[in-house]
């Protein structure tokens, strides 16, 4: 069994007499527990923020539940919320459904379960306050909006992978305000933004923050386990692993699902699997703008969404994405603008989509219209396709991509995600009722750079010439610094150039 390093350790808060809790933590919950307990000087928690992440089935909503929240409730009654990525499954999996962790409550608080709000209300002694544990869903911002001001006192993000982050962004001011704490728990679902905070957390000391739990860390070790005979066995035995393995999970689910591993995909995404492949076959690195070389941009524009556009070149068989850029409340003017004043390419090829022939509302003229009298270069009009013959034409040419993960990679704002996390979070809806995803991809923040560059895909034109308006421009020293010095500043030391 893998070692893991040892956590930040906190006396476990001694519960008020007549509170007891039927909760013994394993080992590998200890360390958590320990530093959400409450400072006896400060009755606040030792820690505000924390992160979790765990394997599949390791126990950790009953943890978070029983270890951390009802601990906090004995000593801080208030609001607590327990957040899961959907409303439906907070009521199916855990409200509706026989033994959870809601069935551990003690029964000396005097549970009441309220239906139509779904929260549990207890009698907390020795004083008898009102505490309120909420089960709610990340896609019913609604309600979340509404419960903002009730001031919860701690949060729990069940999943947290799963879930938007605006979510998140929504409620944190209101636990700032009531020094409440948040708990992120969740098993990994590729680089996406829970990855970037967990490595955030590890590296900041105001948060409680592991490395990864896996199969290998978690035995069953509590005095409850020793009372039921099954003292020492692991959480997860090999064999239901190996039984996962026979039924058709593939090598990288288990992988993500039990040894934790960011470098899988979100289950459900439609060029995961694209991705990880490229990143393995070294074609994400450094590919920079070779000035030699005509650009083509494939934009999707938005004027409420998000207008996103990638810029690539061609060398060769390879599809080379330099760059990209999206930003929220765009016009094609300004988006014109900002191509003309503000990158240095040379254009060759500008592919719109569909509806850019339309003139919109208090628009003198049509989009096209607009681009055409811009560049003097080939400016395309896509035809109306349906979204899987796009999907279909950006899965062929995948093999033949390459990103640059510094332009293509970086955010660009609050909820503005970089193009590499646009493809790797683009995914389909899940029908719950049919327990599939459907065909349909979600329409989201993700979905802007995806849609830029399916258009694009469709009417991809294999040669890139310089229009009449820009020829090759004289290559500076700085961009043949760029081409041929990997140990230029401007070129990561360890990223992989192309040339």
């Amino acid at each position: 069994m893998g070692r893991r390093p040892s956590a930040r350790h906190h006396p476990v808060t001694p519960i008020p007499e007549g509170n007891f809790i039927p909760f013994r933590p394993r080992s590998y919950q200890r360390p958590l527990v320990q530093a959400f307990s409450i400072d006896m000087e400060t009755k606040r928690p030792r820690t505000r923020h924390g992160i979790w992440v765990m394997h599949r089935r390791g126990g950790k909503d009953v943890t978070a539940a029983l270890g951390v929240c009802l601990p906090a409730m004995a000593m801080l009654p208030g609001n607590y919320w327990h957040i899961f990525p959907k409303f439906a499954q907070a009521k199916k999996a855990i409200w509706h459904e026989e033994e959870t962790f809601l069935d551990r409550f003690p029964p000396h608080w005097k549970p009441r379960r309220l239906e139509t709000e779904m929260y549990v209300e207890l009698t907390v002694p020795p004083h008898n306050k009102k505490a309120r544990y909420y089960l709610l869903g990340a896609d019913d911002t609604e309600t979340v909006s509404k419960l903002v001001g009730t001031a919860p006192r701690g949060v729990t993000y069940s999943e947290a992978a799963l879930m938007d982050e605006t979510v998140r962004r929504l409620i944190r001011p209101a636990l700032a305000e009531n020094m409440g704490w948040e708990l992120l728990i969740s098993t990994p679902r590729g680089k996406n933004w829970f990855h970037k905070l967990w490595l955030m957390a590890m590296e900041n000391p105001s948060w409680f923050a592991e490395p990864v739990i896996t199969v290998e860390h978690t035995r069953r070790d509590s005095e409850t386990d020793r009372t039921l005979g099954r003292y020492g066995e692991p959480v997860i035995p090999l064999e239901e692993i190996e039984e996962d393995r026979v039924a058709g999970m593939t090598a990288e689910e288990i992988d993500q699902e039990y040894y934790c591993s960011w470098e899988g995909y979100r289950i459900g995404t439609i060029y995961g699997d694209l991705l990880r492949h490229a990143r393995a076959g070294g074609r994400i690195g450094r590919c920079p703008y070779d000035p030699r070389k005509p650009v083509g941009i494939m934009l999707d524009i938005g004027r409420s969404d998000l207008t996103a556009v990638w810029f690539y070149q061609v060398h060769a068989s390879e599809i080379r994405f330099i760059d990209y850029w999206a930003n929220r409340g765009e016009t094609s003017t300004s988006t014109i603008r900002f191509l003309k004043e503000q990158k240095p390419y040379s254009y060759a090829r500008i592919v719109l989509p569909h509806d850019a022939k339309e003139q919109r509302y208090q628009a003198s003229e049509s989009v096209v219209t607009e681009f055409r009298r811009a560049f003097r270069g080939h400016v395309v009009v896509s035809e109306r396709f349906g979204v899987q013959a796009g999907i279909n034409a950006v899965r062929k040419f995948f093999p033949r991509f390459y990103f640059d993960e510094v332009t293509c990679g970086a955010e660009l704002g609050p909820n503005i995600p970089s193009g590499l996390d646009s493809m790797g979070n683009y995914r389909r809806k899940w029908d719950d009722e049919r327990k599939t995803y459907s065909v349909d991809p979600v329409h989201d923040q993700f979905s802007h750079g995806a849609d830029a560059l399916r258009v694009g895909m469709m009417t991809f034109q294999e040669g890139l010439e310089f229009s009449e308006e820009r020829g090759p421009p004289e290559p500076t020293k700085t961009d043949f610094q760029r081409m041929f010095h990997p140990s230029h500043p401007g070129t990561p030391r360890r990223a992989r150039t192309l040339v």
